[in-house]
């Protein structure tokens, strides 16, 4: 499945990540104000974005995979999601079966 189609499909709760990057931009110094800025420019942006045809998304997501990190970030993004359902494990179990092999 290509990504754009894995990124479009994914259940995004956006009012959570937007919570999120409002506490990131806090953490970084932003005055409230600046935060309430940047959490209103997302909106717009975000807004704006769902607006498009599907095949303009596409469009968009495309040009934005160009970027080789963003790329990468958006597949971590991805899988995280894909995975959220797995049972986790211990660090130390994680490392002891790859000191093993």
């Amino acid at each position: 499945m290509p990504v754009t189609s894995i990124l479009l499909t994914l259940p995004c709760d956006f009012a959570k990540w937007k919570e999120v990057n409002i506490e990131r931009e806090r953490r970084k110094g932003y005055p409230s104000h600046m935060a309430n800025v940047v959490r209103e420019t997302a909106d717009t942006v975000y807004a704006t974005f769902r607006s498009l045809k599907k095949t303009e998304r596409e469009a968009v997501i495309e040009r934005l995979l160009q970027d080789r990190q963003f790329h990468e970030d958006l597949l971590d993004i991805a899988t995280i999601e894909q995975r959220r359902a797995e049972p986790g494990r211990p660090l130390r179990e994680y490392l002891a079966s790859r000191k093993a092999k």
